[in-house]
């Protein structure tokens, strides 16, 4: 048999594993020789012998060099942009704005609301500013009682002697007279809402400073001129009131509820003037303010009668008043009451009270005002309710002191009492304004234009319908003419008269019968006074017929043109008309369109007809068009 072979092993196979087995030892002997190498050839550098005052002092020089530098980024590279990096950094020390991530709820809600300062009221102006012309009878004291010192309006217009108030002296005068009438709402719930909302929330709270107290108003006059531009006037109110008022023998009776007057303060004008005692008719909604202010209702005048003899009474402990008084005097002076709430309703414990009035100490309530003591009395408005009474007080004002041949326009502007008036500057938010006795509002718009016009004025009754089949033919108006007579203060009516379009409303030749009046217009002795109550104890007696008016003949010279007519015809399948209307061109140039309806009430007032609420036109926003 053949023996197996058997392979050598070479020196090649045993050199390969030798290199496996110790290729690692060789490495790392080589890394510790050059280790060894850098070691020895590092031995040669020179030694480093700066010291840290040396390295200090390099560093500084080295920072001065470089703010010092001239050279701008602009010399080195246009195009490149250099920050300020010390404005960067100061951006750290700063908040972050969080406004875009503020929500409307508060995560840490406070149990009560959080108390600030007072601030400031934007007292709201006159709305609806109406001027209307008007003509009548006034009385006046006459001379014999006025030497004999009667005077029963005493100063600023019915505010003179209590026992003389609201009274009708004997001895009158009656004269014919023109004036113009102007009357505004006051949005008395809308300022008081304003008052509720800023001050509710106020570090201090005073029952009678939270509240709009209105002190005196400003009112301008403008004349129209030439040009079409307007010169304006500031009348002179107490003057005014003194020259007129204080002359009329008694007052008118009032066609506005008692609701709608300002609290009176005898220290001041009243928003709305009395009436003067027009003697030959009741006046009409001319005294009020459609349709915000209506006209109260001939069965509600009886219960008024006895209100505004009481709000006289008030009005009659007014003595002589300047201009100067009444912007220096505190307009809270004579408020029996405390020195207002602290905090959220805490008393003020005896802390002062606000300057000008007496001490704190007892709190919210404690006393009746002096300028509500009336509201109170008359029962027409709780003082603890905060609720104005209506949406609007009367502004009213007559000016007499105007002249026939022009055109004028009013506005007004109120001023009411500073609520932060004499207060610690610390509980407001401009101190300056606590030295400030009232607060202005802006003026008003301006009113309509209005003039006096002619001695007769016409109002328009019907319009006759057209016949059919008679196209084209002229629409006839109806009408009716009122002439008043000034030299015996006296007023006459011609109705039934016709006129077409484009025709001068003038009616020559005309008898002169005057109208009787059978209701008491102007306001007799009082209840309180043990007289008679105008429509309690019967209308006065009617007047006595003068020798010279029989038979006078008189020229009703209107001025007024018709320039066309519309409407008044019956509405198929109904039994009403269409609204009737006129538009005529008056004699200073005003164009203005009539409501037939309207005329229809103003001439019930001279056949002593009294609409009654809720009659035809009642509400209807316009002035006594046939006073226009």
């Amino acid at each position: 048999m053949a023996k197996a072979k058997t392979r050598k092993r070479t020196s090649t196979h045993i050199g390969d594993n030798i290199f496996v087995m110790h290729g690692e030892k060789a490495i790392f002997i080589a890394i510790v020789g050059l280790v060894v190498l850098m070691i020895v050839k590092g031995s040669g550098l020179p030694e480093f012998k700066l010291t840290p005052e040396q390295i200090n002092q390099a560093s500084a020089a080295a920072k001065n060099n470089i703010e010092t530098s001239k050279v701008k980024p602009a010399e080195v590279d246009p195009g490149v942009v250099v920050y300020d990096y010390s404005d960067y950094s100061n951006l750290i020390k700063t908040a972050v704005k969080v406004n875009a991530y503020e929500t409307p709820v508060r995560w840490d809600q406070s149990l009560f609301p959080d108390r600030i300062k007072r601030p400031d009221i934007v007292p709201l102006p006159v709305e609806n500013l109406k001027a209307v012309a008007c003509i009548g009878s006034i009385s006046y004291v006459s001379k014999k009682a006025a030497s004999a010192g009667a005077n029963p309006m005493g100063d600023m217009g019915g505010m003179g002697d209590p026992g003389m108030m609201g009274t009708s002296v004997g001895g009158g005068e009656e004269k014919g007279r023109q004036w113009i009438t102007i009357t505004g709402s006051i949005p008395v719930r809308r300022q008081l809402a304003d008052y509720m909302s800023r001050f509710s929330a106020a570090q201090y709270t005073d029952s009678y400073r939270d509240q709009p107290k209105y002190i005196f108003y400003d009112i301008e006059r403008g004349t129209a001129k030439g040009d079409g531009t307007i010169e304006w006037k500031k009348l002179d109110l107490i003057k005014a009131m003194r020259n007129e008022n204080n002359r009329w023998a008694g007052i008118g009776m009032e066609q506005v509820d008692m609701s709608y007057f300002a609290p009176v303060d005898p220290n001041y004008p009243t928003m709305a003037m009395p009436c003067p005692p027009m003697t030959n008719r009741l006046f009409g909604e001319e005294v009020a303010n459609l349709p915000n202010i209506p006209v109260q209702s001939e069965e509600m005048m009886e219960q008024a009668s006895i209100e505004m003899e009481k709000r006289n009474q008030l009005l009659s402990k007014m003595q002589n008043v300047r201009f100067d008084d009444i912007i220096k005097r505190s307009p809270f002076a004579d408020n029996q009451m405390a020195g207002g709430e602290m905090g959220g309703g805490m008393p003020s414990g005896g802390m002062d009270g606000p300057m000008g009035g007496p001490s704190g100490g007892a709190g919210q309530g404690a006393g009746t005002p002096g300028w509500m003591v009336n509201r109170k009395a008359l029962g027409t408005v709780s003082l603890e309710s905060n609720v104005a009474p209506v949406d609007y007080y009367l502004f009213r004002y007559f000016d007499f002191d105007v002249l026939p041949d022009q055109t004028y326009v009013y506005r007004v502007k109120l001023n009411l009492a500073n609520p932060n008036y004499g207060l610690d500057q610390n509980f407001v938010e401009d101190p300056k304004t606590v030295t400030k006795t009232y607060i202005t509002s802006d003026y008003s718009a301006e009113s309509n234009p209005v003039s006096l016009g002619m001695d007769s004025r016409i109002f328009f009754e019907n319009i006759e319908e057209v016949a059919k089949g008679a196209p084209g033919q002229e629409p006839v108006l109806t009408v009716a003419s009122i002439y008043f007579d000034k030299d015996s203060a006296s007023e006459s009516m011609v109705k039934g008269l016709k006129v077409v379009r484009g025709q001068v409303a003038n009616f020559p030749k005309q008898n002169h019968k005057p109208i009787e009046n059978n209701k008491q217009s102007t306001m007799g002795m009082g209840s309180m006074d043990g007289g008679m109550m105008p429509g309690i104890d019967g209308p006065a007696p009617p007047k006595k017929k003068k020798k010279k008016e029989m038979g006078k003949v008189v020229n009703h010279v209107s001025e007024i043109c018709v320039l066309d007519a519309f409407g008044g015809y019956p509405i198929p399948k109904t039994d009403i008309r269409s609204p009737a209307r006129a538009l005529i061109l008056e004699p200073n140039g005003l164009v203005q369109m009539r409501e037939l309806s309207e005329d229809v009430r103003e001439l019930n007032r001279y056949e002593n007809q009294q609409t009654a609420p809720g009659g035809p036109g009642m509400g209807m926003e316009g002035a006594m068009p046939g006073m226009m």
